[in-house]
């Protein structure tokens, strides 16, 4: 799978290439979901276009991320999908619950109500028992980081650990 990140106003736009079935590696999309609701981003929008495969395990990672950005506070909206993965979520009853759009710019101005914040406790990232090596976000998250950069408060940059200054150096 392949993202593109793009950032609209105060929404992340996440364009999503390939198959979103069982086996395809999607940590560094839910990397990029963790670093959008870390940096308070006000929305996030997945273009679904040119996903080309969604299975259960797909829909899956789809209310997961869903429930990530919403327990955080922001707006949520999958946009562009397919006729027959529209199906898939009506089948399960999931179109009342996920925000889907017909076009990007509907999922855009979707996103635009002010966003619920929750006061969210961040733990600090801490390398994992046995190994020495440090969190380092992969390219897509830098590249929301980047631009996600203007929107930060001085406050935050006091409040982040030495291991996810990497993201937000200069």
């Amino acid at each position: 799978m392949r993202i593109r990140v793009q950032r609209h106003g105060k929404t992340v736009v996440l364009d999503l290439h390939g198959g979103f079935t069982v086996g395809v590696y999607t940590t560094p999309l839910r990397e990029i979901v963790g670093l959008v609701t870390w940096l308070r981003m006000d929305s996030l929008v997945l273009n679904l276009e040119n996903v080309s495969r969604l299975d259960c395990s797909g829909v899956g990672q789809l209310v997961a991320i869903s429930c990530e950005v919403q327990k955080s506070g922001a707006n949520i909206a999958l946009a562009k999908m397919d006729p027959r993965q529209k199906q898939i979520l009506g089948i399960m009853r999931l179109l009342p619950i996920l925000n889907v759009c017909d076009t990007l710019e509907n999922a855009i101005r979707s996103c635009e109500r002010p966003p619920q914040r929750v006061p969210v406790y961040r733990a600090p990232l801490a390398p994992a028992p046995g190994n020495d090596r440090l969190w380092e976000p992969s390219r897509p998250a830098q590249q929301v980081a980047r631009l996600a950069r203007s929107e930060l408060r001085p406050r935050a940059y006091r409040t982040m650990t030495s291991t996810t200054a990497i993201a937000a150096s200069e």
